[in-house]
């Protein structure tokens, strides 16, 4: 699950999910939002995209994959907001991203922000943590 939090000077993602898979899974989903009103649409072009990344741990794991999704966006100019992981530990993610094509963007996003990232378990046992796009 994820919740779009709009505020002045950034937009904040919430992400929760039973496994922390699927909290990479859900914030995808919330940055093709933010990036495009019509990120369920199935009739664009088709794109692909690998991406391989290490980081220290899984917060800054899901920041750093979130800012190269976003880089693979603006590159390609292609909302993506699929994901399969080819390998994924808590420090290391192989994975290709599904997307389509886009004309614009409706948010111009200038980064993903470590700032508030922090994953963590709900009282339900659930993984969860607040992204900050900086807009």
């Amino acid at each position: 699950m994820y919740k779009i939090l709009p505020h002045t000077a950034d937009v904040r993602i919430l992400v929760s999910s039973s496994k922390v898979e699927g909290l990479f899974k859900e914030a995808l989903k919330g940055l093709a939002e933010i990036l495009s009103p019509f990120w369920k649409e199935r009739k664009r072009k088709k794109i692909l995209g690998k991406i391989k990344i290490s980081s220290l741990n899984e917060t800054t794991l899901l920041i750093d994959f979130l800012s190269e999704v976003l880089l693979n966006s603006y590159a390609k100019k292609a909302v993506f907001k699929k994901v399969d992981f080819k390998e994924f530990r808590n420090n290391f993610l192989e994975a290709e991203i599904e997307g389509w094509l886009v004309d614009g963007f409706r948010k111009d996003i200038k980064a993903i922000t470590y700032h508030e990232a922090k994953i963590s378990r709900d009282k339900k046992g659930r993984f969860e943590t607040v992204i900050v796009c900086d807009i």
